[in-house]
């Protein structure tokens, strides 16, 4: 884990439950605007299909976390693997990480 997604990890680490769904949410927010360049704005094509779904699977893993943690449920990632898993997947979809950690702020 690179160091600017240290940081973003105890920072979300030391936020309380209510927070850190915000924060799921904030950033699935921002992934859905990402995911509008996989289509067609002037037509219901998809040009980019295996970037769509990667970032449906992204975002499927994220809602199940941020359920997880509205819950309470313990059986779910560490706070840790979560963020690996952000931060590899933003990498290969080749999103501007430090625009994002920026916007979480």
């Amino acid at each position: 884990m690179i160091g600017i997604w240290k940081k973003e990890l105890d920072r979300f680490s030391s936020l309380v439950k209510d927070q850190q769904v915000i924060w799921l949410s904030n950033l699935m927010f921002l992934l859905t605007i990402f995911a509008r360049d996989t289509y067609s704005t002037d037509s219901d094509e998809v040009n980019d299909p295996v970037m769509l779904r990667r970032f449906n699977e992204l975002m499927h893993r994220l809602i199940a976390q941020q359920m997880k943690i509205a819950s309470g449920e313990e059986q779910r990632f560490s706070d840790e693997m979560m963020l690996k898993i952000i931060e590899d997947e933003l990498n290969s979809l080749g999103v501007d990480y430090e625009y994002v950690i920026k916007k979480l702020q």
